[in-house]
């Protein structure tokens, strides 16, 4: 589920209180707010490996704004430089659900 809430945009980490809001207003349950940080897609023969920071997640529970679940500590996920960056994409959406269901 997305918004079209002009409060939210890709440049600008959205407020609990406004993702919470956002959440009541759309009937959601839950709210998953994921921030990713520095990020590299270094060209092939550089000897520089392609790297994806999880900077900041945590989901709540949107009728109770509990926080549910909550990242410790950024984590990096890095590799080589052959491919593109997107491939860290998967390996912290499958992260982050093993997480929460533990």
């Amino acid at each position: 589920m997305s918004t079209d809430n002009g409060k939210f945009s890709y440049l600008a980490i959205a407020t609990e209180h406004d993702a919470l809001a956002e959440a009541k207003r759309l009937n959601a349950h839950y709210v998953l707010q994921v921030v990713l940080g520095e990020f590299l897609d270094a060209a092939p023969m550089t000897f520089r490996s392609d790297f994806v920071t999880l900077q900041t997640a945590r989901l709540w529970n949107a009728e109770s704004s509990e926080l549910i679940w909550a990242l410790d500590t950024p984590v990096v996920y890095s590799g080589t430089n052959l491919g593109h960056y997107y491939r860290f994409l998967d390996k912290i959406s499958d992260f982050i659900v093993r997480s929460i269901t533990q």
